[in-house]
């Protein structure tokens, strides 16, 4: 294949049967030769199923002509290509890269917010609401627009289970991570995340005898993502609660799990009590600190165990779907 492409005049179902073996065997070249069979095609001919892999790749972003020709043709697509198949592709990408403004990882390549956000709404896809949600919360985090999203998590939380508060509230830290440095973080972001940490803990009181020990495990994940800060008698509120879930479930991985997060907590309150220190009352949780991250690590945890206490409640169905978002961005990311 490579000596007839060097040699020319390859038609388009040659280019592609050699594009396809180009990807198979990851080579620089495929890139070219996509390119080359793009503009090759007629309009009908890139709506086919034949063509459809130039368009669904890792390259494909906003701002390819073969992404935006597929915007602007997601209709055909879908009658030619399979509904199913195309909204797939185009779900997966957009939660993919919203996932990763929400955690702070978006970088200078990533396609702007703004063009996300116009971009979402017209896409008509099933999980379409899971998408709006996914965009309005990586908005805020991009933005670092922390009272928004801070007010919106008060006003919402508590009909939410651990999952999806676990979700909001890596969004929140990721308003810091996405800094990287540029020292654009709002003065009162600290303050916010206390006083979400805070309410955090009422909402474990609130349903500590109903919740499951893997749904604590989702409010501790939580805490760590608003700052893993307390002050001392609210941590000792958040340890009594913790205690009556664990009771009910004293031989489970996630107890086990919570016990040694609630381990590190109650040493950090006692040994502050015993030594009388009355300038900083506060105890401090994080991953890789006091919370131990769970096998698999943050992002996974960050897309798993949505925890069943939450089915209880009257949590909003397109805000539970967005857990799975985290999950997301996992291919190619670490924590």
């Amino acid at each position: 294949l490579n000596e007839a492409y060097e040699r020319g005049g390859m038609d388009t179902h040659q280019l592609m049967a050699y594009y396809s073996a180009l990807t198979k065997a990851e080579e620089e070249r495929a890139d070219q030769v996509r390119s080359e069979l793009w503009k090759k095609l007629t309009e009908q001919e890139k709506t086919t199923a034949e063509y459809w892999s130039l368009i669904a790749n890792e390259t494909s972003q906003p701002g390819t002509p073969e992404f935006d020709f597929m915007l602007g043709h997601l209709a055909e697509l879908r009658q030619n290509v399979g509904r199913e198949r195309v909204d797939e592709f185009v779900t997966n990408y957009y939660l993919d890269v919203l996932g990763n403004y929400i955690l702070g990882y978006a970088d200078k390549e990533a396609p702007a917010i703004d063009v996300l956000e116009r971009q979402v709404p017209t896409l008509g896809v099933k999980r379409q609401k899971e998408l709006e949600r996914t965009a309005e919360l990586a908005g805020l985090v991009a933005r670092q627009e922390a009272d928004k999203l801070a007010a919106l998590i008060e006003e919402r939380m508590n009909g939410w289970n651990g999952g999806t508060l676990r979700t909001y509230a890596f969004g929140f830290r990721g308003i810091a991570w996405g800094d990287k440095g540029k020292g654009t973080v709002p003065a009162n972001y600290k303050e916010l995340g206390k006083r979400l940490a805070a309410l955090t803990v009422g909402k474990v009181e609130a349903e500590a005898d109903t919740m499951t020990t893997a749904e604590l495990r989702e409010y501790l994940l939580a805490l760590s993502g608003f700052g893993g800060e307390l002050d001392d008698p609210t941590c000792q509120r958040l340890v009594n609660a913790a205690e009556k879930v664990t009771a009910r479930e004293p031989d489970s991985q996630a107890t086990e799990d919570v016990e040694y997060d609630l381990a590190r907590i109650s040493q950090t309150t006692q040994q502050k009590q015993a030594i009388g220190n009355e300038t900083s009352k506060h105890c401090h949780f994080v991953i890789g600190g006091g919370v131990r991250p769970p096998t698999g690590g943050l992002v996974h945890a960050a897309g798993h165990g949505t925890g069943s206490h939450g089915q209880h409640g009257s949590e909003v169905g397109a805000e539970r779907e967005i857990q799975p978002l985290v999950e997301s961005v996992r291919r190619g990311r670490a924590v």
